[in-house]
C-alpha cells in the first residue's frame, strides 16, 4: 500500500512540472507578442515618416504635376506599408489567439488530470491510513492471543507436571505389580492406570478379588492428595459374549459397568476423594486395545482403567476468549 501511495505522488509531481512548462511557454507567448507590438510601433514610425513625407511635399515648391506623381507613388507605398502592417496584425492576432485557446485547454485538462490525482492520492493516503489502524488493530488481537497462548501453555504445562508427578508416585508405591497385571501411562495429556482382570477378578464375576483391592487402596491414597483432576473408572471386557450365571447380569455391557462401579466404591471406601469428580462407565468390548482373535490377546482387552483427565475449565474459558 505505501508504494502506491508514492507512485501517485510522483506522478503528481510530474503534473505539476508540466503545468509550470506551460507557464513558461504562456511568458513566451506574451513576450513574442511584444516584439510584435514593438514591430508595430516601428511600421506605424515609418507611417509617420511618411506622412511627415507627404506634409513636406505639399509645401513642396515642385510642379503641381511632379508633386501629385510623388503622391501617387508615395500612396501606393502607404498602402502598401498598410496591407503588410494589417496582415502582420491579423497573422499576430491570429497566432495568439491560437497560443491562447491551446493553452487553456492544455491547462484545463492538466489542471483536471491533477485535480483527479489529487483526489485518488488523497483517497489511497485514506486507505493506507485505515489500514495501518486495522494492522495496529490486529497486532493488538495478535498480542492478546499470543498472551493467551502462552497462559494456556503455561496451565497445560502445569497439568503435564502434576500428571507426571503422580505417575512417579503410582509407579513408586505399585512397584510390586508387573507391567502385565498393572500398568501407568501418561497419554494424550491423561493418566492411564490399567489393570488386568487378572489382578481384580475372576472370570465372569463383579467380586474383586483380596489383591486387587490392595492395589485400589493404594491407588484411592494418591488420588486422595490430587484433588485437581476428574476421575474416569472404566470397565472393559474382551469380545466374548458373556454367559449368564445370575439374573443382573445379562451381557458385556452389564459385565462392565458393575466392575467399574465396584472398582469405584473400594476407592471411596478408603480415601476421601470428591465423589463429584468420580465418573464410572462400562466399555463392554467398544474399546479394544489388541485384537480379540486369541486368549492372550483378550485377556489384553479384559482391564479395569483408572483414568485421571485434567478439569479443563479454565482451559476452555482461554479458548472462548
Amino acid at each position: 500500500m505505501a508504494q502506491s501511495c508514492v507512485v501517485s505522488k510522483t506522478k503528481y509531481d510530474k503534473q505539476a512540472a508540466l503545468v509550470q512548462k506551460l507557464s513558461a511557454q504562456k511568458d513566451d507567448c506574451i513576450k513574442s507578442l511584444e516584439i510584435a507590438e514593438l514591430a508595430m510601433d516601428t511600421m506605424e514610425l515609418k507611417l509617420a515618416n511618411k506622412l511627415n513625407y507627404i506634409e513636406f511635399l505639399r509645401t513642396d515648391s515642385s510642379s503641381k504635376e511632379q508633386r501629385i506623381a510623388k503622391l501617387e507613388q508615395l500612396n501606393k507605398q502607404l498602402q502598401s506599408l498598410y496591407d503588410e502592417l494589417e496582415k502582420e496584425r491579423e497573422d499576430i492576432n491570429q497566432f495568439a489567439n491560437k497560443q491562447k485557446e491551446q493553452y487553456s485547454s492544455s491547462l484545463q485538462a492538466r489542471e483536471k488530470s491533477l485535480n483527479e490525482m489529487k483526489k485518488n492520492l488523497l483517497a489511497l493516503q485514506m486507505k493506507l491510513q485505515n489500514q495501518e489502524e486495522q494492522n495496529n488493530t490486529a497486532s493488538k488481537k495478535i498480542m492478546e492471543s499470543t498472551a493467551r497462548i502462552n497462559e494456556l501453555e503455561q496451565l497445560l504445562h502445569v497439568h503435564d507436571s502434576l500428571l507426571n508427578g503422580i505417575k512417579n508416585v503410582f509407579l513408586k508405591s505399585l512397584s510390586g505389580y508387573g507391567d502385565s497385571v498393572l500398568t501407568v501411562v501418561n497419554k494424550n495429556g491423561k493418566l492411564y492406570v490399567t489393570i488386568s482382570d487378572k489382578l481384580l477378578f475372576k472370570s465372569g464375576s463383579t467380586a474383586i478379588d483380596l489383591l486387587g483391592r490392595e492395589a485400589l487402596i493404594k491407588i484411592a491414597k494418591t488420588l486422595e492428595k490430587n484433588a485437581d483432576f476428574f476421575i474416569y473408572v472404566e470397565g472393559h471386557t474382551d469380545s466374548i459374549p458373556f454367559v449368564e450365571k445370575s439374573g443382573f447380569i445379562k451381557d458385556n455391557w452389564d459385565l462392565s459397568v458393575l466392575r467399574a462401579t465396584n472398582v469405584l466404591k473400594v476407592l471411596t471406601e478408603n480415601a476421601k476423594i470428591d465423589q463429584s469428580k468420580l465418573i464410572p462407565c462400562g466399555r463392554a468390548d467398544a474399546l479394544p486395545v489388541a485384537d480379540n482373535k486369541s486368549p492372550l490377546l483378550r485377556s489384553k482387552n479384559r482391564r479395569t482403567e483408572i483414568i485421571l483427565t485434567p478439569d479443563y475449565a479454565k482451559i476452555l474459558e482461554l479458548l472462548n476468549h
